[in-house]
């Protein structure tokens, strides 16, 4: 093989890799509209929007089966080492994570559909009031990891692993806060737990920004941080050997 078919080969392997990147990230923004307009639903009572939430889902799974094959195909084809085949993993896990974020916000959708699509007792206000702050920290821990993919950038991978914490306080006290509207009346019992499916739904998505997250560190540190404290990742643990 000479210099010049070499050179080429490089050049479209980081094709590859590039168009698998970019593939997660278009992945991610349809994620994050879905968590967005999911959020909305639940705010205005819009069973309309909360429908097409749920029907949506399925452009998400189309890029999924597309990542997965395009990572199956690299790592058949290409045998990344190294860097290389972390990144690759990193982006499977990626499109993987983003995948079950997204059936979180199908479950928003039907949570929606159910609470509002029905003639009978509407739910009071504030049962959702800690749904509509969870969604807002949901989305941001989105953004963030999201700009860890897309830029590599370790730091903002530790802020948003780090930043996963305050969204799990938020949750039990939202569960807490629940507990008291059925000590209040009884009769609130069904649209307490569907406003439990909406907290845990929330939690998950933040669970699965995290995780993004965490697999953009093992792609540039080669560190696998998934079972590491959120404190410990300092800078000095990252580059130690």
């Amino acid at each position: 093989m000479n210099g010049k078919e070499g050179g080429h080969i490089v050049q479209r392997f980081d094709a590859q890799l590039g168009s698998l990147k970019d593939l997660v990230l278009e992945m991610g923004r349809l994620v994050l509209q879905q968590v967005r307009d999911a959020a909305q639903a639940l705010e205005e009572g819009d069973t309309g929007l909360a429908r097409q939430v749920v029907h949506r889902d399925r452009d998400i799974n189309t890029l999924d089966m597309k990542g997965q094959e395009l990572c199956l195909e690299l790592l058949a084809t290409r045998q990344p080492v190294a860097s290389d085949l972390r990144f690759v993993m990193a982006m499977s896990q990626a499109v993987n994570n983003l995948e079950r974020a997204a059936d979180e916000t199908k479950k928003l959708g039907y949570v929606v559909s159910r609470v509002y699509g029905e003639n009978d007792l509407q739910p009071i206000p504030s049962l959702f009031q800690d749904a509509r702050h969870m969604a807002a920290s949901a989305v941001e821990l989105l953004e963030d990891a999201l700009e860890a993919v897309e830029e590599l950038d370790v730091d903002k991978a530790v802020a948003v692993v780090q930043g996963d914490e305050q969204l799990n306080e938020a949750f039990h006290a939202g569960l807490r806060r629940l507990a008291t509207f059925l000590f209040e009346d009884p009769r609130n019992v069904r649209h307490v737990i569907e406003a439990v499916f909406v907290l845990k739904a929330l939690e998950r998505v933040g669970d699965h920004a995290t995780n993004l997250a965490e697999f953009v560190i093992y792609a540039v540190k080669g560190k696998d941080v998934r079972y590491v404290k959120a404190e410990h990742l300092s800078s000095g643990f990252l580059d130690a050997g």
